[in-house]
Order: structure tokens, then C-alpha cells, then sequence
């Protein structure tokens, strides 16, 4: 790096006329480092938690065998030909598999002691920086797979309400920006849409998240949206709520939860200004003195969370 400044600090100055040497060569500017895209990691490890099962199936969106987790309420297997609700939990960046257990606690214990309705909860596999979106080169098809091929296969193995009338979708940061888009992208599929801590919805990319991770949002922006903006733009909840609100209001319950010191707060006042504007119907509840916490996030709206999917799913 000191090699390659030198040189160019040499090439400027005899440009410039202060060189001894005014027809040297100019130094070309170096190739920038292509981005790594790692090969996706579409089986995990199985998480070890009460009532949850690890599951593979065959997915015709990846092209390949894809993981995923499924909690069963405490009911299920004593319930005869009940059929139970799913919520299907989207996870953050790197908050895949070794988080399961923690969620799954929460909300089999807001089941039992009947604040929350029993429902099947669905964990899925959203690689760990897959956006919850088709990547543009094609290489991670998230949504697809997601929606196309897991949705119909666990409608198939397990006693569900097979309809978006029993259908959920809730996520944290990433899986927060993954709910969002996916419910208001199609409200046929989903009832209920809660949205935590979402992020990221600014419109360049540029969030705090971004500006405190450059090389995640360099990697991010590549692998998943393939260095086009426009891309990134018209996979934005923001885009996707201007051009759907009308189709998910009153049709899809939205709940948007982030705490006021959060990183992504003043995005997520923005998101709920928007919908306001839109005349979306939603909830917006902000948690005082709550930062880009999972855990104190689920456990401040576990009462706000749960009269949601009773009031939806009862």
C-alpha cells in the first residue's frame, strides 16, 4: 500500500512539472479487490431447544437441500386434527440457529401461560446475510425459497391453517426489513406482519449500520443487490409500501416496534411517517431506552405482541 502511494505521489509531481522527468509513464489507478461472496450455507447446525424440531427439505428455488427449525406448542401432539397458526420468524444478520433456543423460550412460555395464542413458529434459514431477498446475480434466492417452496412444505407436514388467514411473519434488524417487505409484497400470503428493530430502510444504503460496518455493507450490497442501487431501491420496504400500500392496508395487520435509542430509530420514524402518509393502518410503538437489543425488545413487546396474534388468529 505505501509502494503503490509512493508511485503515485511521483507520478503527480512530474505531471506537474516538478518532476526531472516529464514524459514518464503515467501510473495506472489500481484495480479495486472484488468482492467475496461466500458460498451460502443453506443447512445449519441444529438448535438444541424444548419442543423444537430441526428439518431439511428440498428446495427447487435454492436447487439444493435447505435447513430449518420449527417449534411445536406444548397441545400439538395430544390435539388430535387441530390446526394451529404459523408465525414464521426471520432472524438478523448473523442471528441465525444460536438464537432459536432464546426466542422459542419466550414464546412457548407466553403460550403456556395463555397471553399468547398456541401457534406453530417456523425458523427459517435466511443465511446470515441474506436480506430476506432473491440476490440479483440469482446465486441466493431467500424470498423465493421462503415464499415458493417452504411456506407450501410446511403447510404439507404439519396440522397448519393453510391460508393467509393463520399465516404470520415477525423478524428482528434484517428479519424486521424481511417482514416488512415480504408481508407488503404479498399480502396474500401473510395476516400479520410485526416488524422489530427493522433495518435497513433508508433509500442509499448509507444507515448507521452501514457507516459503523463499511466492509458488511460493501459485502451486503455485492452479494445480495448485486452493486445496484436501483436494486436495493426497489427491494426496500419503502419502495414496496409506495407501490403496494394499498393492497395491505386493512388487509394485513403491520405492527412496527424499535426502541427510541436504537440505531435504526430514525429510519423507523421515517418508515412510520410514510405509511401514515400512505394511509397504511399500522401500530407504531417506540420502547424507551431500549438499543438494538433482541432480547430486551421481544421481552418489553411480549404484551403488545401477544394481543396482536389474539385479536388476529382467535
Amino acid at each position: 500500500m505505501r509502494r503503490s502511494t509512493f508511485a503515485l505521489l511521483l507520478t503527480t509531481l512530474s505531471l506537474s512539472g516538478c518532476g526531472s522527468d516529464a514524459s514518464s509513464p503515467a501510473v495506472p489507478t489500481p484495480t479495486p479487490t472484488p468482492t467475496t461472496c461466500s458460498a451460502p450455507t443453506w443447512v445449519t447446525k441444529a438448535a438444541i431447544a424444548p419442543n423444537v424440531q430441526f428439518h431439511t427439505f428440498a428446495s427447487k428455488s435454492a436447487g439444493t437441500t435447505v435447513s430449518f427449525h420449527v417449534y411445536l406448542p406444548a397441545s400439538y401432539a395430544s390435539s388430535g386434527t387441530r390446526t394451529y397458526p404459523v408465525l414464521y420468524w426471520l432472524h438478523g444478520t448473523h442471528g441465525g440457529a444460536q438464537n432459536i433456543s432464546a426466542v422459542a423460550s419466550t414464546l412457548s412460555a407466553a403460550m403456556s401461560s395463555g397471553i399468547m395464542p398456541e401457534m406453530v413458529v417456523v425458523f427459517v434459514n435466511g443465511l446470515p446475510e441474506g436480506m430476506w431477498v432473491d440476490a440479483k446475480s440469482g446465486r441466493t434466492p431467500v424470498e423465493s425459497v421462503l415464499v415458493h417452496d417452504l411456506i407450501p412444505y410446511v403447510d404439507s407436514l404439519f396440522r397448519t391453517i393453510a391460508s393467509r388467514e393463520g399465516r404470520g411473519i415477525e423478524g428482528f434488524s434484517m428479519g424486521g426489513y424481511g417482514a416488512a417487505r415480504l408481508a407488503m409484497k404479498h399480502p396474500g400470503l401473510f395476516r400479520v406482519a410485526v416488524m422489530i428493530a427493522a433495518g435497513p430502510l433508508d433509500l442509499d444504503f448509507q444507515g448507521p449500520v452501514a457507516q459503523v460496518e463499511p466492509a458488511l455493507r460493501a459485502r451486503i450490497f455485492s452479494c445480495v443487490y448485486g452493486d445496484d442501487l436501483d436494486y436495493y431501491r426497489q427491494s426496500s420496504p419503502m419502495r414496496i409500501a409506495e407501490s403496494n400500500g394499498s393492497s395491505v392496508s386493512g388487509r394485513v395487520e403491520l405492527m412496527q416496534l424499535v426502541g427510541d435509542r436504537d440505531v435504526t430509530y430514525s429510519n423507523n420514524v421515517e418508515f412510520h411517517l410514510l405509511l401514515d402518509r400512505l394511509g397504511v393502518r399500522h401500530q407504531f410503538i417506540v420502547f424507551p431506552g431500549i438499543d438494538h437489543n433482541p432480547e430486551a425488545l421481544l421481552a418489553a413487546s411480549l404484551n403488545a405482541r401477544s394481543a396482536l396474534y389474539s385479536r388476529v388468529f382467535n
